[in-house]
């Protein structure tokens, strides 16, 4: 298997991001259907959202995103998160690598306090990562839960 890199993604990133959602929207077991991005500018970093991808061999095969109402350097802010693993590269831990990544980069660079995420019930396996990275669930609804990570 190739190496996989994880890093902040750019507007040329765009196409990769948008075949990684597509692929991800046949799947039946989400939570919620994640809206592709309307334009390349929407995936570069700003003040409200930061995107992160994975790549192997030059191909994207999973991305995160890390969003929120208020800026990201607010104190005490919150953020949501999305992440979408290509169906093919999901269990290989790719998503527990992209996780762990974002929420460093989001510890290390910006004030937020919390990081919240929606997983659909009988998802096991985004549960049981979540809850290993340290996640909490907070909430349970007919669809799903949501889980968070504030930090200390």
């Amino acid at each position: 298997m190739d190496k996989v890199e994880i890093q902040i993604a750019k507007e040329s990133d765009f196409l990769g991001i948008i075949q990684v959602i597509h692929s991800h929207n046949k799947s039946s077991n989400i939570y919620f259907h994640p809206i592709p991005p309307s334009d390349p500018v929407e995936i570069a970093a700003n003040n409200y959202s930061i995107t992160f991808i994975a790549k192997q061999s030059n191909d994207t095969i999973a991305y995160l995103r890390l969003h929120s109402e208020t800026p990201l350097m607010s104190e005490n802010s919150e953020a949501e998160i999305e992440i979408v693993v290509a169906p093919e590269h999901q269990k290989s831990g790719i998503g527990g690598k992209l996780l762990r990544y974002a929420i460093q980069h989001a510890w290390d660079n910006t004030r937020l306090k919390c990081l919240k995420a929606k997983i659909k019930n009988g998802n096991i396996h985004s549960e049981g990562l979540f809850q290993k990275i340290g996640f909490r669930r907070y909430c349970q609804d007919p669809i799903g839960s949501k889980w968070c990570l504030c930090r200390l």
